[in-house]
């Protein structure tokens, strides 16, 4: 049996339309995790960013990194909270760095590591 013409078109346009929307939410997701990290920073939800802060395996850790509160809130510029431009195996897994502090964005969750590469454990500190 063959598909009405029209039909196959509307199909054809579907997955298209379709396809493009989740690359779309695919790439756009780190930077929505990034202005969400920074709406509660600016608001003082210091528990609620801690949330998004993933802890690296006790076996990779060098060292704690504990950072105040208010001087994220002082430092919610747009040059502060640059990210890298992202090369294509950035794209790819979905991740974006930040150009003047080792903050890794990776989906919906935020990391830290080291000069060297290294996990370190991060908490935002209320004051």
């Amino acid at each position: 049996m063959k598909l009405p013409r029209w039909l196959v078109i509307v199909l054809q346009t579907t997955s298209v339309i379709g396809l493009f929307a989740a690359m779309w939410w695919w790439l756009t997701w780190p930077d929505r995790t990034l202005r969400d990290f920074r709406r509660l920073i600016e608001d003082g939800k210091f528990a609620e960013a801690n949330a998004l802060i993933v802890q690296p395996d006790e076996r990779w850790i060098n060292g704690t990194s504990v950072i105040s509160g208010r001087f994220m809130q002082s430092e919610v510029t747009d040059e502060f909270w640059g990210t890298e431009k992202p090369s294509v195996a950035d794209l790819i897994a979905g991740r974006r760095t930040l150009k003047n502090i080792e903050i890794t964005i990776q989906w919906s969750t935020i990391s830290v590591t080291t000069e060297d590469g290294v996990g370190c454990r991060f908490k935002i500190k209320e004051d």
